[in-house]
């Protein structure tokens, strides 16, 4: 499947839920904004409390690998293995890069900026969501 295909389907699935999404009645878009706002601020604060956890765990870790004198003598890498090393960050960064991009087009300001102001309900509702997600 070529990146192009994949673009081509994804345009179709968004053209159909957009579709969709203006069928929906007023009520409905505010619910739908509750719902996105909800578990939009729920994921952000579960993510930046991972994200502490783990970096915590790993300065705890490499401290105490420090202490017991484990990183005192790592072994250097092969030049073969430096090379696979480098081909796997290169292709890492890539494909963060590729996401990245992906959803800076699809929600870029523009976009969100219009959806405000031609679906007032929705803004409500992703602002009730994300201060009650916040707060619960």
């Amino acid at each position: 499947m070529s990146l192009s295909s994949v673009a081509s389907a994804n345009d179709n699935v968004f053209a159909y839920l957009r579709e969709k999404y203006d069928d929906i009645p007023e009520k409905g878009k505010f619910a739908a904004g509750v719902t996105i706002g909800f578990t939009g601020s729920r994921l952000a604060i579960k993510s930046a409390t991972t994200v502490v956890k783990v970096t915590g765990a790993a300065f705890v870790a490499t401290e105490v690998l420090s202490a017991v004198g484990v990183l005192d003598e790592i072994p250097s890498l092969s030049e073969e293995q430096t090379e696979v090393a480098q081909q796997l960050r290169q292709r890492a960064v890539a494909f963060a890069n590729n996401f990245r991009s992906t959803i800076r087009r699809r929600l870029n300001t523009d976009n969100i900026k219009r959806l405000m102001e031609t679906d007032r309900m929705v803004t409500m509702g992703v602002a009730t969501g994300a201060f009650v997600g916040f707060i619960v």
